[in-house]
C-alpha cells in the first residue's frame, strides 16, 4: 500500500513541477508510457516473495 501511495504521489509532484515534460517523448504518447511503467512496477511488486503472482503479465513483454 505504501508503495502504491509513494508512486502516486511522487509521479503527481513530477507533474506538477514540469518535470515530466523534460522526458523527450511526444506529449500524446507520455501518458501511456508513464501507465505501462506503473503497471509494471505494481506487478513486479506483487510478486516479491512469490513463485507466481497469477497475474496476467503478456504485457511485459
Amino acid at each position: 500500500m505504501l508503495y502504491a501511495w509513494t508512486t502516486v504521489h511522487g509521479l503527481a509532484s513530477l507533474m506538477i513541477d514540469g518535470s515530466l515534460k523534460k522526458i523527450p517523448l511526444p506529449a500524446d504518447k507520455l501518458p501511456a508510457v508513464v501507465t505501462d511503467l506503473t503497471e509494471r512496477l505494481f506487478v513486479a511488486l506483487a510478486g516479491v516473495g512469490h513463485r507466481t503472482t497469477g497475474l496476467n503479465t503478456s504485457l511485459l513483454t
